[in-house]
C-alpha cells in the first residue's frame, strides 16, 4: 500500500536519518514541526518503502532509527514508484520553473497537468504571490493568455537563476527519491535541457570555475551552472534575453571565450555579457553578495558590534557563511540539523542575540541553527584572538633553555603558537621581526641588556635562566 507514496516530507526525514546518522522521534518533530503521530506513520511507511524496494533497511535501537550500514541503495527505477498526487509545496515548485523558464503558465493546462480543480491551484498561486513579492515580483493575470511574471527584468533574471540553484541544491535532477515525489519537475526541465547537454554544461561549468580559481563554495558554482542553463535555454528558444547595462572594471570575456571550445561557444550564446560579469564579480570583488544586500555594510557592523580586529580572511568565512544563510533562508531550502540542548542555550546569550539584532537590520533572514554556528565561530575567533603567539629569543645559540621553555608553555590555554630563536638570528635579521605582526610577545633569555631597546607594540618579557625552574 506505501510503494507509491512517498511524499516530500517522507524524502525529508530520509535525508535528516541518512545526515545525521540516525534520528529520534522527538528530533524530527522538531524539525519539521509536526506531531509525533504524524512522524510514526512517516517512519512506517519508510520502513516498508525500502525494504518492499530493496532499498535499504530502517531499524530501531534505543529510541533511535537509522538505516543498516547507514547507507540506501537509490540506484533505482524511479519511474515504477512516482507519485500521481502532487502535493502542495512541490506543485509550487513545479510552477515556479515553468514560470521562470517560460515566463508565463497556462492556468487550464497547468490544473490538467497537476490534477488540481482551478480552487486548488489559485490557492497555490496565493502561496507563489506572497513567495515572489519577497524579490519585488509581481503576477500578472491577461485574460485567455495566462499568468505572467510582472518585474523588473534583471530582478527576474537572477531570481530565476537562484531558484534553479535551489532546486539543483536539494537535487531534483539527480536524487530518485526528488524524482518519485516531484515527477514532473525532471520532466519539464529534460524537455529543454537533455541529458547529454546537461553533461557539457557541467563540463563548461568546472572549466570555468576551476580556471579562474573561484573558492566561493558550492551555491556559487551552481549559479555559474545555472547561468550557462539559462543562456543556452534561451538560445535554443529563441528567446531575447535580457539587456543588462553593466560596465566591468574587468573584462575577462577575451579570455573566457581564449579557454573554451566552439562546441561550448554554442552553449553560451550570443549574450555573454551576465556570465562575464558574474566571473569577474567572482574574481574581482572582495566580498561577493549572493543577491541584495549590501555585505560590506553587513561585515562593517559585525566586525564593529564585536571589537573584532580587521582581518581579510576572517571577512571572507564570514561573508560566505551569511551568504549561505541568506540563500538558503530565503529560498526555503530544508534544513536537517536540530540544536541540541547545549546548543539551545547558545541562543540566550548576548552574542546570539546581537547576531540576530543585526540579521534583522539588514533584512537577512536566518533560524536558529544558523545562529548556534554563529555564535561558536565567533566565540572561537574571541578565544583565538586572545591567544599570544611568542617569540623566545634565547643568548645562548644552542637555544637549548628556549626550546625547554617552549615545551612547557606550548599547551597552555593562553598561548596560539610559540617559536624559539636565537639572539644572533633575531638581531641579524631584526627587520623580519620587527616588521611581522604575527608575535607579539618577545621572551628574552639571559638578555637583561634589551631592557633599553625598544620594540613598540610588543609585550617583552625578560628572563633568567638561572631562576628558570629545572
Amino acid at each position: 500500500m506505501y510503494r507509491n507514496e512517498l511524499k516530500a516530507l517522507d524524502v525529508n526525514v530520509i535525508n535528516f536519518i541518512l545526515q545525521n546518522n540516525k534520528a529520534t522521534i522527538e528530533e524530527l518533530c522538531r524539525c519539521f514541526d509536526v506531531s509525533q503521530v504524524n512522524i510514526r506513520n512517516v517512519l512506517a511507511k519508510i520502513e516498508f518503502f525500502v525494504k518492499d524496494n530493496n532499498i535499504g533497511v530502517l531499524l530501531k535501537e534505543n529510541n533511535e532509527y537509522y538505516f543498516e550500514n547507514n547507507k540506501l541503495n537509490l540506484n533505482f527505477d524511479y519511474t515504477k514508484m512516482q507519485s500521481k498526487n502532487i502535493e502542495k509545496s512541490e506543485r509550487i515548485v513545479y510552477i515556479l520553473l515553468k514560470l521562470f523558464f517560460q515566463g508565463t503558465i497556462n492556468l487550464t493546462k497547468v490544473s490538467q497537468e497537476l490534477d488540481i480543480s482551478r480552487i486548488t491551484l489559485n490557492a497555490d498561486l496565493d502561496y507563489i504571490k506572497d513567495f515572489l513579492k519577497e524579490f519585488d515580483i509581481g503576477l500578472l493575470s491577461v485574460q485567455w493568455k495566462g499568468i505572467f511574471l510582472k518585474g523588473d527584468p534583471i530582478t527576474l533574471e537572477k531570481v530565476s537563476i537562484l531558484f534553479l540553484v535551489k532546486l539543483y541544491l536539494e537535487e531534483y535532477f539527480t536524487s530518485n527519491l526528488k524524482k518519485i515525489v516531484n515527477p514532473l519537475v525532471m520532466e519539464f526541465f529534460r524537455k529543454h535541457i537533455s541529458e547529454e547537454t546537461e553533461k557539457k554544461i557541467n563540463i563548461l561549468t568546472a572549466k570555468l570555475y576551476s580556471h579562474f580559481n573561484i573558492r566561493l563554495g558550492i551555491t556559487y558554482y551552481h549559479i555559474l551552472k545555472a547561468i550557462i542553463i539559462f543562456n543556452y535555454y534561451r538560445t535554443k528558444e529563441n528567446i531575447e534575453s535580457p539587456k543588462i547595462n553593466i560596465k566591468l572594471k574587468n573584462d575577462l570575456t577575451e579570455t573566457v571565450y581564449d579557454i573554451i571550445s566552439e562546441e561550448e561557444k554554442e552553449l553560451i550564446g550570443d549574450n555573454s555579457l551576465l556570465l562575464v560579469s558574474y566571473l569577474s564579480y567572482c574574481v574581482y570583488e572582495k566580498y561577493t553578495p549572493i543577491y541584495s544586500f549590501n555585505m560590506d555594510n553587513v561585515l562593517k557592523d559585525i566586525f564593529t558590534t564585536f571589537n573584532l580586529k580587521e582581518d581579510e580572511k576572517v571577512a571572507k568565512e564570514i561573508a560566505m557563511f551569511i551568504n549561505t544563510i541568506y540563500f538558503h533562508n530565503k529560498f526555503l531550502l530544508p534544513s536537517y540539523h536540530i540544536l541540541s540542548e547545549k546548543e539551545m542555550k547558545y541562543m540566550e546569550t548576548d552574542i546570539s542575540q546581537t547576531f540576530m539584532e543585526l540579521f534583522k537590520k539588514h533584512n537577512i533572514p536566518f533560524h536558529e541553527g544558523n545562529i548556534a554556528f554563529l555564535y561558536c565561530y565567533l566565540t572561537y575567533l574571541i578565544t583565538e584572538s586572545k591567544k599570544k603567539n611568542v617569540i623566545i629569543i634565547d643568548n645562548d645559540d644552542l637555544n637549548w633553555i628556549g626550546s625547554n621553555l617552549k615545551e612547557k608553555i606550548k599547551h597552555l590555554e593562553t598561548i596560539n603558537e610559540v617559536e624559539v630563536v636565537s639572539y644572533f638570528d633575531f638581531k641579524f635579521y631584526a627587520k623580519h621581526f620587527t616588521e611581522q605582526d604575527k608575535f607579539k610577545t618577545y621572551i628574552f633569555i639571559d638578555l637583561p641588556s634589551e631592557k633599553n631597546s625598544n620594540y613598540p607594540d610588543r609585550e617583552c618579557i625578560f628572563i633568567n635562566s638561572y631562576d628558570f625552574p629545572k
